[in-house]
Order: C-alpha cells, then sequence, then structure tokens
C-alpha cells in the first residue's frame, strides 16, 4: 500500500497539468489487488466493505477520465476509505488526512516472544534494552500465515 499511497501524493503535488493533478482518485479498502470483494487473505470485512459492481465502477471512472463523459465522478471527492472497525466508507477532501496524528509503536520482548503464547509486546511505549528473540527459519517447514496469504487473489486469473 506504501507505494500507492506515495504514487497518489506524488502525482497530485507534481504531474505536468492541473488537470492530471486535480483528477487523481483514491480508494482504500479491505483488500489486496484483486477484486473488491471485502476480503483479504481468511478475514472477511463484512457486506459493507464490498463494491458489488467493481467493473461498472471502473468503467465509469474511465468514462469519466479517458472519454471526457461527465457522469458524476467529478463532483465526487477524492478520496474514499473503509473505516475497518466501524465498517464504513468515507470520503475525503485529501491523503493524508489533515487531522490524522503520528502515533509510534514499538515492538518489545522478554526474551520469549517468537511463540504465540510468548512475552512479546507491541505499544507506545518507547524501547529500552530489552532481551533479543530468537527464531529458526527453515524453508522444508516454513511458518504457516495467519489470516491466509496477503498478496494476491487468483480468481481472475483464469
Amino acid at each position: 500500500m506504501g507505494g500507492t499511497l506515495r504514487n497518489y501524493e506524488a502525482i497530485k503535488a507534481g504531474a505536468g497539468s492541473e488537470a492530471a493533478r486535480r483528477g487523481q482518485r483514491l480508494m482504500i479498502g479491505p483488500w489486496y489487488h484483486g477484486p473488491f470483494n471485502g476480503k483479504t487473505g481468511d478475514v472477511d470485512f463484512g457486506p459493507e466493505s464490498r463494491i458489488e459492481e467493481s467493473d461498472d465502477l471502473i468503467l465509469r471512472w474511465y468514462d469519466y477520465l479517458l472519454k471526457g463523459i461527465p457522469n458524476g465522478m467529478e463532483k465526487e471527492k477524492p478520496v474514499k476509505i473503509f473505516v475497518m472497525g466501524k465498517n464504513v466508507w468515507r470520503d475525503e477532501d485529501d491523503w493524508p488526512l489533515a487531522r490524522a496524528k503520528s502515533t509510534r509503536f514499538y515492538l518489545h520482548s522478554g526474551g520469549k516472544a517468537n511463540t504465540s503464547t510468548g512475552d512479546g509486546a507491541l505499544n507506545t511505549t518507547a524501547p529500552r534494552p530489552e532481551a533479543s528473540d530468537v527464531f529458526t527459519y527453515d524453508p522444508a517447514d516454513p511458518v504457516p500465515t495467519r489470516g491466509g496469504g496477503l498478496c494476491c487473489d487468483n480468481e481472475h486469473l483464469a
């Protein structure tokens, strides 16, 4: 997602024309590069997260952007984000959000954070000297993901 956000910000700031800068849109939802079905790996974010007519949305965008057809897309706010937890879509004027507040989080350990029942913690307390953790990586015996793969969905590749 970092690359997508950097590209959006860079084009908004430095595109070759005012029309290109104004024409940028950003949609952030609970999915990866595949369909807008509200699922990431094994996690389903519910019906509120889904964009059922994603092809229609894309075609509407192309009609506006490439063909110059005024279809309402030009009146919509440029940023649409899905708020997890509240499970609502929100339209915004820009990204990053002007009201956003940066919060640093740190990983901590007493030396045994390398298991699911370990003593690791994630919080906002600044680090101090702590015990190190060690784990063995064995490609012949990989650690399974929790929640499923997060990269890509092969549903549309066939």
